[in-house]
């Protein structure tokens, strides 16, 4: 009896085998082939992202037109390239109960495009800066090296257990903590906006809260209320609706010397008043800030289920054909009439603005009489450059040429509007 239970239970044993061969196994299979495959992409991708990200730091290095911010934009575009490997990173370490080494994924997320960002905000990039940017390109260079001795081989239904993508990030770990490369773990930082002492801040702060702000109010530093180094944080202001408050907070930017007033909290009102009456609070606040030169280019409307939430106003500094781009404040008010915020840009004093060398007739010369020139303007760029922006219509799509204003050299062509 004892033999019959067993022959029958080897017989399901089989038939059990033979089901998983022919259908669980090749599904498992296939499986282990997706994996392997997202895989290969996640680590192969990474290479090409740093060569793209090589040629972005040889252009900051070589440009003779400065457009910074146009080069460092580039490097968003393979951000989620970074995410993809991070994921994928993290999956091999796990499965193979180990602990993650990831800090060289951190230091292209995080470390390395603060760092640029600070490069390229004053438009200049020193010596030392440079130092960074060379030292980093080298070190791409040595990444994908390394990215290159991984045995890919996405056409073949094998899975890999980690063992090359594990290898790697330990390489590349410890690479980025050798003394070689300690420069780009510590590299020196400009911080020219201290030249903005807290007693400066507070009278700048002090004197647009008197022209604008619809309450009396002192403004007063306080040392332990500091949360970031580029700016100043000052105290808060607290206006009681029923038994509730609407708190304002009030803040000055070192690096750019921003003054910010802003309805940080507040209970939201119902009583919405028609959009005149909003216009007139608005134009009440702009006849305090106007020296006669300044223009409301933009007016947006924001709406909350059908009623007015708030309304925005944009303004910016025009001197005869000329917008200064360095002269900008911005207001909003609540659809209840009550003040929302305020930001002015540039708090220090005005630097005069010398003619360019060209005219607009000499920049328009220069292009296709056949294009569809809609407007050509004349700015003074937050750097304090001239420039003309040509604006364009191609196919019904918007474009605008930007010219150096002395030169005549086009500098780039974006989608990005001004609209003034």
């Amino acid at each position: 009896m004892k033999k019959k239970i067993k022959k029958i239970m080897n017989i399901i044993f089989y038939i059990v085998v033979i089901l998983l061969a022919q259908y669980a196994f090749p599904d498992y299979m296939d499986m282990k082939h997706d994996i392997n495959t997202s895989l290969y992409k996640s680590y192969r991708n990474f290479k090409w992202y740093l060569g793209a990200y090589n040629e972005n730091i040889a252009e900051l290095l070589l440009t003779s037109e400065k457009n910074y911010e146009e080069i460092y934009n580039k490097l968003y575009l393979g951000k989620y390239t970074v995410f993809a490997l991070e994921e994928a990173n993290r999956y091999i370490f796990n499965k193979n109960n180990k602990d993650v080494k990831d800090d060289y994924i951190d230091f292209y997320l995080k470390d390395t495009r603060e760092y640029i960002k600070n490069i390229i905000e004053d438009n200049i990039i020193t010596d030392d800066e440079k130092k960074y940017l060379m030292i980093l390109y080298d070190f791409n260079k040595k990444v994908i090296a390394l990215n290159e001795e991984i045995e890919y081989d996405a056409t073949k239904k094998l899975f890999y257990k980690g063992k090359n993508y594990m290898n790697f990030s330990e390489k590349v770990d410890t690479l980025l903590k050798s003394e070689k490369y300690a420069f780009l773990r510590n590299p020196l930082k400009k911080e020219k906006y201290e030249s903005i002492s807290v007693h400066e801040a507070i009278k700048l702060t002090q004197e647009i809260v008197d022209k604008v702000f619809p309450y009396d109010f002192k403004i007063v530093y306080d040392e332990k209320s500091q949360f970031e180094p580029d700016t100043y944080y000052f105290n808060s202001f607290f206006r009681n609706v029923d038994e509730f408050s609407n708190r304002y907070s009030f803040t000055y930017n070192k690096k750019y010397n921003i003054v910010d007033i802003d309805l940080s909290s507040w209970i939201v009102d119902k009583k919405v008043k028609s959009e005149k009456t909003i216009d007139t609070i608005a134009k009440d606040i702009f006849e305090k800030m106007d020296d006669g030169h300044y223009i409301n280019y933009k007016r947006d409307v924001d709406y909350c289920d059908y009623r007015i939430c708030d309304i925005t106003y944009s303004y910016i500094r025009k001197i005869d054909d000329l917008y200064d781009e360095t002269k900008q404040f911005e207001l909003n008010i609540k659809g209840n009439g009550d003040f929302g915020s305020f930001r002015m840009e540039n708090m220090l004093p005005l630097k005069n603005i010398k003619k360019p060398k060209l005219k607009k007739e000499e920049i328009l010369s220069k292009l296709d009489k056949k294009l569809n020139v809609k407007k050509c303007i004349l700015i003074r760029n937050r750097n304090s450059k001239l420039e003309y922006e040509v604006q364009i219509n191609i196919n019904d799509k918007m474009y605008a040429i930007i010219f150096d204003a002395n030169t005549g050299k086009q500098k780039y062509i974006t989608r990005d509007i001004r609209e003034y």
